[in-house]
């Protein structure tokens, strides 16, 4: 982060300057006491389970140089900050600043948002353009309200672009969002049921996410999903040139010549350079191309995305390839919504015996899938379904929701003594090394609080 200063923060947030020198600037932001350095603002955020508020004194006992606060709950202790500045609102006072911070940088920046792929398509994307353009990037899962202002600030002049997540869970999330970023390229990966505790309606879904769109100049750059539904909705809605990528339809960016494999995935681009991606699903591939996408508005260069997607790595837990001595396991546990579950479950039904001969039996272990709404039933009733028609040799799942599709997986079809159905994680702890064999495949795939990656402590000496 490059410095602010007290003036430039005080006039960013609308607040008021009740301690301090406005002369005087900071080093770098933080929500956290915990994580506070020397010379850095602490902004006291309020959520759902804490009040940064009350943690102030342990903030400037840690190195706080300054305070954005609300209120003052308790007198400070002992040290005092440099300076303090009053707003009306903690969390908008942060976006505010991280906006009017993103509009000192005149670099090209780059915003992802979609119901999956997120997290992959922005990881690619930086891999393709690390080296000539060294770009900031949203770090873990820091793309919501909070977490992408915070992401913004890692912004520096040595930075010739910035790669950003916008994840959201309303439209009104959108705005705020997309006034910060106000992307020169934006990404929509796909729409898919998702969040739909929030959005309600399919209709709310789609227009949030083409939201980000207005927020591209004239001149920018609208990179969309030739073969998603909502393709034609979301190109007639955008302002500014768009390029499409895709497999189906016609598209400026396409795969062709596919070819599927357990732990990897190989294509054409563009009919003229080979691609091969260490991470396996179609889906991955809709992944490499909205990344190529972005990478050829900064060079036309087809070996640098061949060469970026070449040595990707996926990030933990999302179809992570894990082995032990006697398992592979495809760890995509991060999070899960019914589109992303097929996805996974596709490369699952994709895994075929070794060049031994040896058959893998494909195990599931799937855990709830939440924010789902008035869906939530049905669409584990699908979830199901599917297995029962995808060939898998044992289907576990772990929670209340993730019954319903045992139960429908019986009703479709698959044989009950394949079937077996736990309360939590640790009741599948409990059983599950008696139901694994040597060489099994194992799909883990369920929402984040389900935190499934913790069975994996139970096959590590497996």
């Amino acid at each position: 982060m490059e410095p602010l200063c007290v003036n430039e923060i005080v006039e960013a947030t609308k607040g008021r300057l009740v301690n301090g020198d406005k002369s005087l600037s900071i080093k770098g932001i933080s929500i956290d006491s915990r994580s506070i350095k020397k010379g850095d603002l602490f902004i006291a955020i309020k959520g759902e389970r804490f009040d940064g508020h009350d943690f102030i004194n342990d903030a400037v006992k840690n190195g706080a140089s300054g305070i954005i606060l609300s209120s003052l709950h308790s007198p400070l202790k002992t040290l005092s900050p440099a300076f303090i500045i009053k707003v009306s609102d903690t969390l908008k006072a942060l976006q505010n600043l991280a906006g009017y911070y993103r509009g000192k940088f005149d670099v090209p920046i780059v915003g992802i948002t979609g119901s999956n792929g997120k997290t992959t398509v922005k990881d690619m994307i930086h891999n393709m353009l690390f080296q000539n353009f060294n770009p900031a990037k949203t770090i873990g899962n820091y793309n919501n309200q909070v977490g992408l202002p915070l992401t913004v600030f890692r912004l520096s002049k040595d930075n010739r672009a910035g790669i950003f997540e916008v994840g959201i869970s309303s439209y009104e999330e959108m705005e705020n969002l997309g006034e910060i970023v106000c992307p020169d390229i934006a990404v929509i990966t796909n729409i898919n049921i998702a969040h739909m505790q929030y959005f309600r309606t399919v209709k709310n879904l789609v227009n949030a996410k083409a939201k980000l769109l207005e927020f591209v100049p004239k001149e920018g750059v609208a990179i969309l999903n030739a073969d998603d539904k909502y393709f034609s909705l979301l190109k007639d809605g955008a302002k500014c040139r768009v390029i499409s990528f895709g497999i189906k339809n016609k598209a400026d960016v396409m795969a062709e010549d596919i070819g599927l494999l357990p732990t990897s995935t190989k294509f054409l681009l563009n009919g003229a350079v080979k691609i091969t991606l260490p991470i396996s699903g179609i889906h991955n591939v809709y992944n490499a191309l909205a990344a190529a996408s972005v990478s050829l508005q900064f060079s036309e260069d087809l070996n640098l995305v061949r060469d970026g997607l070449g040595d990707f790595k996926p990030p933990e837990m999302r179809m992570q390839i894990i082995k032990t001595k006697n398992l592979t396991v495809i760890n995509d546990a991060y999070n899960a919504n019914p589109a992303s579950t097929r996805a996974a479950l596709e490369v699952l039904r994709n895994v075929n015996s070794n060049s031994n001969g040896t058959k893998h039996r494909k195990v599931f272990i799937f855990g709830n899938m939440f924010e789902l709404g008035d869906c939530k039933v049905s669409e584990h009733k699908k979830i199901g379904k599917l297995v029962a028609e995808s060939q898998i040799d044992i289907f576990i799942t772990v929670g209340e929701l993730a019954g319903l599709s045992a139960v429908a997986a019986k009703e479709s079809g698959l044989n009950e003594n394949k079937i077996f159905s736990f309360k939590n994680t640790e009741e599948v702890k409990e059983k599950l090394l008696s139901i694994l064999q040597s060489n099994d495949t194992l799909l883990l795939k369920g929402s984040r609080a389900m935190r499934l990656e913790n069975i994996l402590e139970t096959l590590k000496d497996s």
